[in-house]
C-alpha cells in the first residue's frame, strides 16, 4: 500500500528504480552531484567550500568552488544536482566566467577557484533590433526568446498576458528588453536551471518552505532585527519641467514656459529653486500665425437681408476665399449676423380717427353696412404691388352711414391710423376693406410706412393675396478681390443656427464684389478650409521695437484677455493684454515683455505655454523670490502616509506630529510617474522594517518565495518574511542531509521596483 504524507520513505525517488508503495516523489538524500563540461567531477571538487548564491527575481544566481586534479576552462557549463545525477531538479546551472589559479606553496598540487553565473549570461550575447504593436506580452516574449535566445525555451512564460500598444527595442540585450517588457506590465521575469525562461506577473508552484516553527527539524542561527530609523511618512517628488521663458518677480500671476507637457492643467505645486510656487490652470500654448496682415483676406463680406424666398429661416453669417491654381486660403472673418424670415405683420389693428362725409363716398360705400379694415406691410419697391405684403393686421368694423346736413344721401366715410413698421424693408403701407364677414378684402388705397391717419373712400381693388412678406434672401458685397494669383473667390455660408462654415458658391472670376444668395440650407457644401494651400505670399514689412500691437495673419489662436506669445525660434516673448481682428495688442512699450527688436513679416508667433492662476504676494503658493529666464520650473509631488505619521507621533509622543520627510529628485518624471514613486517610497518605508536570518536545511528555500514564522515564547515572532537572498553551502558527497540554506529574508516583501509595477498596473483613486 502506498505510503502516507508521515511515513518514512524505504527508498529514494531516484530515476528508474522508484516504487509505488516503498517512495514518494522529490524524495532524496542530500548528497551533491557535479558536472563541469558534461563530466562528473564530484572527486574534483572541494565541497566543503563550494557556495551557490541564490538572487532573487531576474538577478543572475552565481556558483563559487575550488576544483583540483582537473583544469577547468572558461564557458564551461556547470551543473548542481542533489540525489542523483539523474535527478532534473537542478540547485544550479550556469557557465564558468571567471578562473583563478592558486598553489599553496611550491611543489604543492594547483587548484582553481572557479566562479560561475547561471544561464541568465547566455541570453545577452545579441541585440534585440525589434518592434512590436498591438501584441499581447506573452506573444512578445515568445518571439524574443525564440528569435534571440538559441537553446531556450519559453515554458515559463504566463499565457494571457496584457496587450501592449507599442513596444521598441533598439540594439539591447535581451536580458535588458525582458526586463523592460516585464515593468511595462508590472510583472517579473527569470530563467530556471533548465534555461526556460518564465516571466509572469504572479508566479505560484515550486513548492512553499516549511514553516520556521518550533517543530522545524533544521532551522538554526535564527537572527530578527527591527529598524525603525528607516521610516518615512512624507515624500516629496521632484519630476520633470520646462524652462521659464521670462524673468518674473514676486507677486506675478503667470509663468511662460518652454513647453507645457509635464503640467497638469487643473493646476498643482511647482519648485523652482527654493520656492514652491501653485497654480491652478494651464494654457498649452502651440497654436500661432505669422506675422502681417497674411494672405487671408482681412475683412469679412457685408451682408444684407433681401426681400425674397430661398433661404431657410434662422440666424446666418457669411465669409470668403481666395482661390488660386495652387489652392485656397484659409477664410476672412466673418460678416455680422442675419436673421432670415417672414417680415412681422402689423400687430395694432387700426383705428378710426373719425367720419367725413361728401360726394366722395357716394359710390364706394353702402349706406347702412358695416365694412371690416385691417391693412398690410408690403415690402415691394412698387406702390400698388402687393405682391410681397406681410400677413393682415388685426380688423376694426366701422358702420357706413348717411352724412349729416348734405344735400344728398351721402355716406360718411373714415379716417384711419394705422401704425409704421420699423423693418427697413417694409416701403409701403397697404388698406384692404371688406363687408363684415363676408367674402375676402379687398385693396384700397396705398400710404408710405409712417404713422399716420389717412382717409379711405376708394372703391376696391384685387383681393388680398396670401402673406408672402419674407426677406429670405441676402445681399453680399465687399466680397474683395485678391491679390496677383487670385482666380476665384468661394463664399461659405452657416446654415440656420449652425457655427460650420460650408460652401455656397464659387465666383468664378476676381472682379466681382457682390453676390445675392437665395439658397437653402441644404445646398451647401463642404467645409471652410483649416489651412492655406494657397501659395500666395504676403507683402513685406516689419514691426518696429517698442510698438505696442502686432498684426497677425490670423488673430484667431490668442486670448483676448491677454497672455505671452513667442516669436520666431523662442528667443523674443512679448506679452500683450487683448486683441483686435487683425492684431495682438497691449503689448508694453518697454521693459519685460516689450518688442525689442525689429520683427519681420512672416515671422512665425504663437501663443506661449503658461502657467496660470499663481497667487498674489502674500498667499501660499506665491512667487517669493525672482524667477530668472531660463531657470527649471519643476512639477512637485507630495505624498503621505497619514496612518503612518499617526502611528509614529504615538510613538515619540509629546504632540509630535509623526512626519518624517524624504525627497526623491528625478527630472524624467511625469506627475502620475512621480505619485506612483512617491507611493512605492512609503509604501516601502512607511513603518518599522523587520528582517530575519537563518540557516536551515529545506531544499524548497529559494529566494523570492514567502516564508512564514510562527515563534512564540521568548522568541516571539509571527510574521511572514519574503526571502531576498539564499546562501548554500556545506555539501557533502557521502552526508545524508541537505546542504545548508543561509537565508536573509525581510518583512519589506516587495523592492522598490516591485512597487512602481504595482502603481502602474493598479488603478489609482482619484
Amino acid at each position: 500500500m502506498p505510503i502516507s504524507g508521515s511515513d518514512v520513505a524505504l527508498m529514494y525517488a531516484l530515476s528508474a528504480v522508484a516504487r509505488s508503495g516503498a517512495t514518494r516523489s522529490g524524495h532524496h538524500k542530500g548528497l551533491v552531484y557535479l558536472s563541469i563540461g558534461g563530466t562528473e567531477r564530484r572527486t574534483n571538487v572541494m565541497f566543503g567550500s563550494l557556495v551557490i548564491t541564490d538572487l532573487v527575481d531576474e538577478t543572475p544566481n552565481r556558483l563559487e568552488m575550488p576544483v583540483q586534479g582537473i583544469v577547468p576552462t572558461k564557458a564551461q557549463e556547470v551543473i548542481v544536482r542533489l540525489g542523483s545525477s539523474n535527478n532534473r531538479e537542478r540547485i544550479f546551472g550556469g557557465h564558468i566566467l571567471q578562473i583563478r589559479q592558486a598553489q599553496r606553496q611550491s611543489g604543492s598540487p594547483v587548484f582553481y577557484h572557479v566562479a560561475a553565473v547561471d544561464y541568465t549570461w547566455l541570453l545577452g550575447k545579441r541585440l534585440v533590433r525589434k518592434r512590436y504593436t498591438n501584441q499581447t506580452a506573452t506573444a512578445i516574449a515568445q518571439d524574443l526568446i525564440s528569435s534571440y535566445a538559441t537553446g531556450f525555451t519559453s515554458k515559463g512564460v504566463a499565457s494571457g498576458l496584457i496587450t501592449i500598444d507599442e513596444i521598441t527595442f533598439t540594439d539591447e540585450e535581451l536580458p535588458a528588453a525582458l526586463s523592460r517588457l516585464a515593468k511595462r506590465i508590472g510583472g517579473y521575469w527569470y530563467v530556471d536551471y533548465l534555461k526556460d525562461v518564465h516571466l509572469f506577473i504572479t508566479e505560484t508552484g515550486n513548492g512553499t518552505p516549511v514553516t520556521l516553527s518550533t517543530t522545524h527539524t533544521s532551522f538554526a542561527d535564527f537572527g530578527y532585527d527591527v529598524d525603525i530609523g528607516q521610516v518615512v511618512t512624507r515624500v516629496y517628488v521632484e519630476g520633470g519641467g520646462a524652462a521659464c521663458l521670462v524673468d518674473r518677480v514676486a507677486g506675478d500671476l503667470t509663468i511662460p514656459v518652454a513647453t507645457s507637457a509635464w503640467y497638469n492643467a487643473s493646476g498643482c505645486t511647482i519648485v523652482s529653486g527654493p520656492q514652491r510656487i501653485t497654480y491652478t490652470g494651464l494654457i498649452a500654448g502651440g497654436a500661432g500665425s505669422l506675422v502681417g496682415p497674411g494672405v487671408t483676406p482681412s475683412s469679412g463680406p457685408t451682408a444684407t437681408l433681401a426681400i425674397g424666398a430661398g433661404i431657410d429661416d434662422g440666424a446666418h453669417y457669411y465669409a470668403f476665399t481666395w482661390v488660386t491654381a495652387a489652392g485656397e486660403t484659409k477664410p476672412s472673418p466673418a460678416s455680422a449676423t442675419i436673421t432670415h424670415g417672414a417680415v412681422a405683420a402689423p400687430t395694432v389693428a387700426p383705428t378710426n380717427e373719425g367720419l367725413s362725409g361728401d360726394s366722395e363716398g357716394t359710390t364706394n360705400i353702402a349706406i347702412g353696412t358695416t365694412y371690416e379694415y385691417v391693412y398690410t406691410y408690403g415690402l415691394h419697391a412698387t406702390f400698388n404691388n402687393t405682391s410681397q405684403d406681410t400677413a393682415e393686421s388685426a380688423a376694426v368694423a366701422i358702420a357706413a352711414v348717411v352724412a349729416a346736413g348734405l344735400g344728398a344721401p351721402y355716406a360718411q366715410y373714415p379716417t384711419l391710423r394705422v401704425t409704421h413698421s420699423s423693418n427697413a424693408a417694409v416701403q409701403w403701407i397697404h388698406i384692404w376693406r371688406r363687408v363684415t364677414g363676408v367674402g375676402t378684402y379687398k385693396y384700397l388705397k396705398h400710404a408710405i410706412n409712417v404713422t399716420h391717419s389717412l382717409s379711405v373712400y376708394e372703391a376696391s381693388g384685387a383681393d388680398l393675396p396670401a402673406a408672402n412678406g419674407t426677406q429670405r434672401q441676402t445681399s453680399l458685397s465687399g466680397i474683395a478681390v485678391g491679390p496677383s494669383g487670385t482666380t476665384d473667390r468661394k463664399v461659405y455660408r452657416v446654415a440656420a443656427g449652425g457655427s460650420q462654415l460650408k460652401l455656397l458658391t464659387t465666383i468664378a472670376n476676381n472682379t466681382a464684389t457682390t453676390y445675392t444668395d437665395s439658397s437653402a440650407d441644404s445646398a451647401l457644401g463642404a467645409n471652410v478650409p483649416t489651412s492655406d494651400t494657397s501659395g500666395l505670399t504676403q507683402p513685406n514689412g516689419t514691426i518696429l521695437a517698442g510698438d505696442t500691437s502686432i498684426i497677425v495673419s490670423n488673430a484667431g489662436p490668442f486670448s483676448s484677455t491677454g497672455g505671452w506669445a513667442i516669436i520666431g525660434n523662442g528667443a523674443h516673448v512679448i506679452s500683450y493684454t487683448g486683441k483686435s481682428a487683425t492684431a495682438i495688442t497691449g503689448i508694453p512699450a518697454t521693459g519685460t515683455g516689450a518688442i525689442v527688436a525689429p520683427v519681420s513679416y512672416n515671422s512665425t508667433i504663437s501663443v506661449a505655454p503658461m502657467l496660470t492662476g499663481v497667487p498674489a504676494t502674500g498667499t501660499t503658493g506665491a512667487i517669493l523670490y525672482p524667477i530668472t529666464k531660463g531657470d527649471d520650473v519643476n512639477l512637485l509631488v507630495q505624498r503621505d502616509n497619514t496612518g503612518g505619521q499617526g502611528a509614529l507621533g504615538t510613538l515619540i509622543g509629546g504632540g509630535d506630529d509623526g512626519i518624517v520627510e524624504e525627497t526623491i529628485q528625478d527630472r524624467r518624471l511625469s506627475e502620475e510617474e512621480a505619485i506612483a514613486r512617491g507611493d512605492a517610497l512609503l509604501a516601502l518605508r512607511g513603518a518599522s522594517e523587520a528582517s530575519i536570518r537563518y540557516a536551515c536545511r529545506d531544499k524548497r528555500t529559494s529566494s523570492g518565495k514567502s516564508i512564514t514564522v510562527s515563534l512564540a515564547g521568548d522568541t516571539n515572532v509571527n510574521a511572514t518574511f519574503k526571502i531576498q537572498q539564499v546562501r548554500i553551502s556545506q555539501f557533502s558527497v557521502s552526508a545524508t542531509v541537505m546542504p545548508t540554506y543561509t537565508v536573509e529574508a525581510s518583512t519589506t516583501r516587495f523592492s522598490f521596483e516591485d512597487l512602481l509595477r504595482m502603481a502602474r498596473r493598479e488603478p489609482r483613486a482619484s
